[in-house]
């Protein structure tokens, strides 16, 4: 299958090698798709869940802009440090975000990213359904934007992220993987990682460590991310997605005793940096 290049992107380099090829399926029932991908923590893209949604047909940056363009909402303004990519926030209107993100200025653009947009416009909730396979709630989070990469990461929740317009290219990590030595201070549900980060290059680019999948999502997919898998996500093209973050009660549990845990590793460390 032809390896499709996002027009700029410096951290996904062109791969050399192979990784397996994503399965990809229709939409299955609730108690199917737990059986068969959430209880074995599998990754899977699900090709016709968005076939219903108004927002495949309706939403463009030109309707948000037209129908929402005087909404102000929270973007994203990266700066690349050493030890993660620390975001600072700004409120822009969304008219004036999407002229700036689409414009050929060389400057930053900022990112409109882990944004409840639904929230600040009620009635975006009407353009799209995802399949109930959370458990009692969900948080939904948008991301709109231009050309942009993800630094890798890892969630200790499922997600299910939708690409609504355009493409996005997602290197896939098993937790299990050997780039689970780079993590970087975890925190109750994310997980950084250094590998290919700025700052840690001399530490890392020695070792070359494939991903299990590298997947080019399309408009109208929807990829199901499983808890602790580390991803690393770049725009091929300017592009709309939402995605639905949800826990369940036994990844809630595993996140409470890592807590409980890093909560006495701390009061060790501190009472031995005080003798």
């Amino acid at each position: 299958m032809e390896k499709l290049e996002p027009t700029e992107h410096k951290i996904l380099p062109s791969l050399a090698y192979a990784p397996k090829d994503i399965e990809r399926i229709e939409l299955l029932p609730r108690q199917i798709f737990y059986r068969n991908y959430v209880s074995t923590n599998k990754p899977v893209v699900i090709t016709n869940a968005t076939n219903e949604w108004k927002a495949r047909s309706l939403w463009t940056f030109e309707w948000f802009k037209n129908t929402h363009g005087k909404v102000i909402v929270p973007v994203l303004m990266p700066q690349l440090d050493k030890y993660s990519r620390a975001m600072a926030r700004k409120s822009i209107a969304i008219e004036e975000y999407i002229d700036l993100i689409l414009s050929d200025s060389p400057e930053v653009k900022p990112y409109l990213g882990i944004v409840e947009l639904h929230k600040l416009i009620p009635s975006l909730s009407d353009y799209f359904k995802f399949p109930e396979y959370y458990w009692l709630r969900s948080t939904i989070y948008f991301w709109m934007g231009r050309i942009r990469t993800t630094p890798l990461h890892c969630d200790y929740v499922y997600n299910l992220l939708t690409q609504v317009v355009g493409r996005k290219r997602v290197l896939l990590y098993s937790p299990n993987s050997l780039i689970s030595q780079f993590k970087l201070e975890e925190e109750m549900f994310v997980c950084h990682n250094k590998y290919d980060m700025e700052g840690y290059k001399a530490e890392t680019s020695q070792l070359l460590i494939e991903p299990d999948y590298d997947i080019t999502l399309n408009a109208g997919e929807m990829l199901f991310i499983p808890y602790g898998w580390w991803h690393k996500i770049s725009s091929y093209e300017a592009s709309i997605s939402v995605n639905m973050f949800w826990a369940t009660p036994s990844t809630l549990l595993q996140r409470l005793q890592w807590q409980s845990g890093d909560f006495l590793k701390r009061i060790l460390k501190n009472n031995v940096a005080n003798k």
